[in-house]
């Protein structure tokens, strides 16, 4: 067993949870649509629709990385393990990267937006795992 695919697979199931859930309540629901504008794509409550599913694409990012991490935690039943692992320590860490340049002039967004270490962790996790 690969313990640390198992840790990196827990984080990423809470990623999970977390991110579906409290992103609705705490973020997505706050979304007026009435504060949000008219493009040439759709209108305002379109958009609020591409918001929502943009932001559950992460979701399902983090909720299928949980499952093969632990499949590759459990047995080597996925043929090129190593490669699959890194290529996920590598998405997550390009997470990371956004998340870092975004936040780069506003400093406290790393104390009130900790989400960057489950990504930095499940990223470094599935990376060491692989050595």
């Amino acid at each position: 067993m690969n313990k640390l695919f198992l840790i990196a697979s827990i984080l990423s199931a809470i990623g999970t949870i977390g991110h579906a859930f409290f992103g609705e309540y705490y973020i997505l629901r706050l979304i007026q649509n009435n504060n949000l504008p008219d493009t040439p794509i759709g209108d305002r409550y379109l958009i609020k629709k591409y918001l929502r599913g943009t932001w559950h694409f992460f979701t399902i990012d983090l909720l299928l990385t949980a499952i093969a991490l632990s499949l590759m935690s459990f047995s080597y039943f996925v043929e090129h393990h190593i490669i699959l692992a890194r290529f996920i320590s590598l998405h997550f860490i390009g997470y990371f990267g956004v998340f870092l340049i975004l936040a780069i002039n506003r400093l406290n967004a790393f104390i009130i937006v900790p989400q960057w270490i489950l990504i930095l962790t499940i990223g470094i996790l599935a990376w060491v795992g692989t050595l």
